[in-house]
């Protein structure tokens, strides 16, 4: 008698529970010194200062995305 060996079943993961897998990075947000114009962030943090945000390189502008 020969017997046939089932095959593994191939599973498929769609797009949105790899998304789901993934670990979220942790990122550091600063407030620091930009030559950028943003009305906004003047008013809030003060003149000439503004948010940016952990780029692994540096900081980037949340303004003009200068590093």
């Amino acid at each position: 008698m020969v017997q046939k060996l089932k095959e593994p079943k191939k599973t498929t993961t769609s797009v949105t529970e790899r998304k789901a897998k993934a670990i979220p990075k942790k990122t550091t947000t600063i407030v620091a010194k930009c030559s950028c114009v943003n009305e906004y962030q003047d008013k809030i943090y003060g003149q000439g200062m503004r948010i940016k945000n952990s780029k692994g390189t540096g900081f980037k502008c949340t303004v003009c995305g200068k590093v």
